[in-house]
């Protein structure tokens, strides 16, 4: 492998770690918003949670492309 491609591979695994970390705290920060308010914040609505699902996911599965092995 590559120094360029090995690089890659870890920029694109730090990405990974960073948005892995990020949406839990974000979903536990709505329910703490919510529980002491009573109120939902307006980025819980179901477009904007489905778009960063939607988001994550495609994230997700160019990480996993960026780091496996091509021979």
């Amino acid at each position: 492998m590559s120094r360029h491609r090995r690089h890659d591979r870890h920029n694109a695994q730090i990405v990974g770690v960073i948005v892995g970390i990020t949406i839990p705290l974000v979903a536990c920060a709505t329910l703490v918003s919510a529980n002491s308010t009573g109120v939902m914040p307006i980025y819980a609505t179901i477009e904007i949670a489905f778009g960063l699902l939607v988001l994550s996911t495609l994230l997700g599965a160019w990480v996993w492309v960026q780091t496996t092995e091509h021979d």
